[in-house]
Parts: structure tokens; C-alpha cells; sequence
């Protein structure tokens, strides 16, 4: 045995080296990975650490209520700084922040990366500017729900509405990975892009192919698209999606529209459901001016200018009605210049600004509040004057639309409303 053991020695110690020597590199390359791993970690960590006290400092500084909504801020701090070491990717720190605002329990909160839509969105509202700030997008509004991203609104001539995307969709990936509304479509402009898709409980495998644009900009057009005149009952009505307050150039489309294209109707359904808010003032000036139309001649040339749309109305709202859209609504409702068909508004009726966090998140927080007639619609929103529930996901009808249309022959039928009378005024030079 002892001899046996002696000659197997030799034989045994090269083929050991040779396995020791072989396998050194694999440890110190796996270490090299880790230790740049770790790096990454610690660097990710530490931007997000620097975003969250800068998300929480500007909440505390710039919320419209010193006192937080009731909330503790510093509590809330204290309960969401330690599961930074768990917000490892964007969306994860997303989320992290979004739940972290939620605590207020307000409106106008958000913390939006430039994965989002509202990334882009946001700062073109500020400066007013419907070009440039461009992104990849499909044209649709929706939230997070489980499983994926449901689909609230579709924007008149946008990739998803040709791709035929539709209400109440819920989708679930794109290109086999998570969606988001700019992120899924970063350098794929242009291009076609699978969704993933679920409808009525089946997968649908949907192909889009998106845009790079300023996002407001595809609101606009999306309202200025949406104009159109339904032939119904033997009457001509007109109709006009106002998707945003955001700029006056969302005025100047609505007034365009109405003054021209559906101005020779016999009643207009304006319908501001979904979209955002924005400055709605001026924005009701042309129904509520007496109708007035000025016709002058001047060397056998007659032109005719009118002052303001005096037909009857209906103003379809929403739960996605919201912020400057629920002043609106309210003014309607409360001067009886048109009938409110649909649910009941948002309730997210506070003045917000934007603060840019980082290269890749933005924060959105309420710093004014607002009253109207002395009465909070935060949180209560206004109510339809006709309740009607949507349809439900996969209808091919639009129930609100629907009985908005009923209602306005009926209001066509008994009887113009006080002031909307034509009047011509001619002038001969």
C-alpha cells in the first residue's frame, strides 16, 4: 500500500497543478464581474438616493399645504428611504416614488420617467410649445394595472387607432418585454412594433408602428382630426373632442372648428373626456356670446365673420375629466349652456407645477389650491347632469356618445336656448 501510494504521487501532482492553474483565471474574472457589478449597484444606488432627497425636499418645499395634507412628511421619509436598497432598476424607483406620493392623498401627483409620455408632456405645457421635445409614442392614454397597461383613451389619427387598439385593452408587453408608453419605442420609430395585447381575455399578438413627435402636438391634431358633423334624425350635429387645455393653440383649434367647419350644425357635442387639463380660461367665450353674424360687401366682395356659436349643446364628461376640464364642466353646469352627459369628473382639480428630478425623472406636485363658487371640486369632482356608464370594453358603441346624441335632438327639437338667435348685421362699403 505504501508503495502504491508513493508511485501515484507522481502522476497525481502535474495533473493537479495543471487543474489548479487552469481554473485561477475563472475566480479572478468572476471577481472582476462582481466587483463591476457592485460598482454599477452603488452608483445606481446613490443616484437614486440623491433623487429621492431631492423628490422629498421639493415636495416639502413647494406642496401647496405647509401642512402636508396632514401628512407626516418626515415619517413618510423615514418609511420609504430604506427600500431604496430594493428600487435597483428605473421602474422600481418609479414605483418607489409614486407610492411614495400617493401618501398624500391628492391629486397631481406624479413622478414620471422619460420612459412616460408625461415625461415630455409636461415641460411642453409649461413653455407652451407644441414642437420639438419630441418622443416615440403610439397615442394613447391608460394606467398601470396588474398584468400590464390598460388603455383609457386612443387619440384620433394615431398609430394605435390605424393599428386598431382600442379602449379597455390591456397590454402586456411589447416585443416580449415590459411596456411603457415612450420607452417600448425608444430608436423603433418608423417601425413596426409587436404588442402584446389583452382583449376580452385572449392575447393578441398587434402590430404599430410609431411616431417621434412633441406630444402635446399629437394631442392637437388629435382635436383638430376629431371634428365632424353626424347626420341623425334628419338634424346635423357637430361634434369636437377637446383633448387638452394645454396651450391656446388647443383655443384656437376648438374655436376654428366650431366657427367653422361645424358652425353651419344644428346642435355640437363637445366632448372633453380622458386627456388632460390645462388654462381654461377663454375657452367658453364662444358659446356664451350672443350669435352674431357680421356680413360686409365691399366693391360686389361679400365676407361674413361670426362672433359665436349660439346652437344648442351637450358636453360629454368623464372620470378622466379632469383639472382645468372640471372648470370648464362646472361653468357649463352651472349657466345651463349645455347638458352634461356621462360620469362624474375626476375630482383632481388643484394647480401643479413640474421640477425635472434628474436626466431621466421629472416630478409633478399640486401647488395651488382652488375653489370654485367658494366649493372644493377636489376629491368630488362634478357630476353629470344625465349619468351614463361607458360601454363596456370590446363594444363596438359608445353609450355616452350615444345618449349625448339622443339628448341634443331633444334639446334641438323643444326649443334654442335664450341667445341663440342669428342676428345679420350688414355693412356696405
Amino acid at each position: 500500500m505504501h508503495t502504491v501510494s508513493t508511485f501515484l504521487r507522481p502522476a497525481l501532482v502535474p495533473v493537479a497543478f495543471s487543474l489548479l492553474f487552469a481554473s485561477t483565471p475563472v475566480p479572478a474574472q468572476e471577481d472582476a464581474h462582481e466587483r463591476q457589478d457592485k460598482q454599477v449597484l452603488a452608483s445606481r444606488f446613490a443616484q437614486h438616493e440623491a433623487a429621492f432627497e431631492k423628490v422629498w425636499k421639493t415636495t416639502q418645499d413647494h406642496f401647496y399645504d405647509t401642512k402636508m395634507n396632514g401628512v407626516d412628511w418626515n415619517v413618510v421619509k423615514q418609511k420609504y428611504k430604506p427600500l431604496l436598497r430594493e428600487a435597483v432598476t428605473k421602474p422600481q424607483f418609479a414605483d418607489l416614488m409614486k407610492r411614495m406620493l400617493e401618501e398624500l392623498h391628492v391629486s397631481h401627483t406624479d413622478y414620471l420617467t422619460d420612459d412616460d409620455y408625461g415625461f415630455y408632456m409636461f415641460p411642453s405645457v409649461i413653455s407652451g410649445q407644441v414642437t420639438g421635445n419630441e418622443a416615440g409614442h403610439i397615442g394613447i392614454t391608460g394606467r398601470s394595472v396588474k398584468g400590464g397597461y390598460e388603455v383609457t383613451a386612443v387619440l384620433d389619427d394615431s398609430p394605435a387607432e390605424k393599428s386598431g387598439l382600442e379602449i379597455g385593452d390591456i397590454i402586456i408587453g411589447a416585443e416580449g418585454k415590459p411596456f411603457t408608453t415612450v420607452g417600448s419605442f425608444r430608436g423603433k420609430e418608423g417601425k413596426s412594433v409587436t404588442l402584446q395585447v389583452l382583449r376580452l381575455g385572449s392575447v393578441k399578438q398587434m402590430e404599430v408602428v410609431p411616431v417621434k413627435e412633441n406630444i402635446l402636438g399629437a394631442f392637437l391634431r388629435a382635436t383638430e382630426k376629431s371634428a365632424k358633423i353626424i347626420e341623425i334624425g334628419g338634424k346635423r350635429i357637430g361634434y369636437l373632442h377637446l383633448w387638452t387645455m394645454g396651450t391656446d393653440a388647443f383655443k384656437t383649434a376648438m374655436q376654428s372648428a366650431v366657427m367653422g367647419k361645424l358652425y353651419r350644425t344644428d346642435g355640437l357635442i363637445l366632448d372633453i373626456r380622458d386627456g388632460f387639463g390645462g388654462r381654461p380660461f377663454g375657452y367658453s367665450d364662444i358659446f356664451h356670446k350672443p350669435a352674431i353674424n357680421w356680413r360686409q360687401t365691399m366693391r360686389g366682395i361679400t365676407t361674413d365673420q361670426k362672433s359665436a356659436y349660439g346652437k344648442p349643446m351637450v358636453l360629454l364628461i368623464n372620470g378622466g375629466s379632469r383639472s382645468a376640464k372640471e372648470y370648464f364642466a362646472f361653468e357649463f353646469k352651472k349657466t345651463g349652456r349645455a347638458t352634461l352627459v356621462g360620469t362624474t369628473t375626476a375630482g383632481a382639480f388643484l394647480g401643479a407645477s413640474g421640477y425635472p428630478i434628474s436626466k431621466e425623472g421629472f416630478l409633478e406636485i399640486p401647488i395651488v389650491s382652488l375653489t370654485l363658487d367658494g366649493r372644493k371640486l377636489e376629491g368630488k369632482g362634478v357630476s353629470p347632469d344625465i349619468e351614463v356608464k361607458p360601454s363596456t370594453p370590446g363594444s363596438k358603441d359608445d353609450a355616452q356618445l350615444k345618449k349625448a346624441q339622443e339628448v341634443l335632438l331633444q334639446k334641438i327639437k323643444i326649443a334654442p336656448p335664450t341667445g341663440e338667435r342669428e342676428v345679420i348685421i350688414e355693412a356696405n362699403f
